[in-house]
């Protein structure tokens, strides 16, 4: 009897952590454009930078890292509050190093505007609702984030 309790709380869990997944990812992953995203960084007083180093190979997880660092620097994003949080498997770290999950770092843009660098297929850049989407690997040059 008890087996067959936990195996039905397992099953509600699981079954929870699908819904919430396929909820946010419609809500919080809407395709949006340049334009669009430009105009939501304009309104934006926080600015969140996500190095995502989820699936990174070691010779790309530097220039991920970087990134995120140049554009944290960017005078393109003042006055606004820029928040840097670095992300690896189920952990995000914000900038005290403390681990905050990935799962609020997979969610900031119903906070204010993201930019958020990962690994990927180099120079495709993706947009939605609130947040940028950078692809990088093997990157060497300095990101940089215009008034344009």
């Amino acid at each position: 009897m008890m087996l067959k309790k936990i195996a039905i709380l397992v099953l509600l869990m699981i079954a929870a952590f699908l819904t919430y997944s396929i909820l946010n990812r419609s809500v919080f992953e809407e395709p949006s454009t340049k334009e669009q995203f430009g105009k939501d960084l304009t309104l934006a007083q926080d600015v969140f930078i996500v190095m995502d180093l989820r699936g990174a190979p070691e010779d790309s997880r530097v220039g991920v890292m970087q990134c995120g660092i140049d554009l944290a620097g960017s005078t393109a994003l003042q006055p606004r509050n820029v928040f840097v949080y670095a992300v690896e498997g189920n952990t995000c770290l914000d900038e005290n190093n403390t681990d905050v999950g990935a799962v609020y770092c997979d969610t900031l843009s119903t906070k204010g505007a993201v930019i958020q660098i990962r690994y990927g297929e180099k120079g495709l850049v993706e947009f939605y609702k609130n947040k940028m989407l950078v692809n990088l690997n093997n990157y060497s040059a300095p990101c940089s984030v215009s008034s344009n």
